[in-house]
């Protein structure tokens, strides 16, 4: 099954709610901020064991990727395998979708919706396809 687990969610807002989040998730449910790439956003991972399961992405004002206040959690990630099968069955399912690349590692990611319109990540390590 080229789906292998559940990956992170991420969460896109403005400064002061991502610090909000940022306390809470550290000091309230135990999490630890970690390592990030190298990314032009500011933000955080929080990790579980060694596992970064929640990201928070300050977003400018004018990014039209930031979530409403509403509707802080941005996409759902899965890590998979065999990105070229994936390709192929959004296209014959006329799924719009892009690909970009995690800087400064061999992530590669393809975004897109889902029918109810949620963001989906689906990520492939290089070194694996």
């Amino acid at each position: 099954m080229p789906v292998h687990r559940f990956s992170h969610f991420n969460i896109r807002s403005d400064r002061p709610i991502i610090e909000a989040l940022r306390q809470f998730y550290v000091d309230v449910l135990g999490f630890r901020v970690g390592e990030r790439p190298p990314f032009s956003s500011r933000g955080y991972w929080l990790y579980l064991d060694s596992l970064p399961v929640v990201h928070l992405v300050e977003g400018d004002p004018g990014d039209s990727r930031r979530a409403r206040p509403d509707d802080l959690i941005d996409h759902v990630a899965f890590e998979c395998s065999d990105i070229a099968d994936f390709h192929r069955r959004l296209t014959d399912a006329g799924v719009t979708w892009e690909t970009t690349c995690v800087p400064g590692t061999r992530v590669v990611q393809i975004l897109f919706h889902d029918p109810a319109g949620n963001k989906v990540e689906l990520q492939f390590n290089e070194d694996d396809d």
